[in-house]
């Protein structure tokens, strides 16, 4: 099965975030690790299809998207109803590993 390790994210989000942040809020929720799975697969996604897979309100989905985005794991592309959110692969970034 696939996953990505604990010291994976934590050393992202360090990198893409001011220490402050990493201490007090710190790490991805379980939502966005499930869709970074997801996302490992398809290679890309959008704000619609991200809110109705993880059942959240667009809102919300946007919001994780950027999260994810900041922290370096996904690219946007594309303009308003056209943007798409792709995947960044990265040797230093996922750890592929039988469990």
């Amino acid at each position: 099965m696939d996953y990505i390790p604990e010291s994976i994210i934590r050393q992202k989000v360090k990198k893409s975030t001011p220490k402050k942040a990493v201490e007090s809020s710190c790490f991805l929720n379980l939502r966005q690790r499930k869709m970074l799975l997801y996302l490992k697969e398809k290679k890309y996604t959008t704000v619609i299809e991200f809110s109705q897979i993880t059942e959240v309100s667009v809102a919300t989905a946007r919001n994780d998207l950027k999260i994810l985005q900041k922290h370096g794991f996904l690219k946007k592309m594309g303009k308003a109803r056209n943007t798409e959110y792709h995947w960044q692969e990265s040797k230093d970034t996922i750890d592929t590993k039988e469990v």
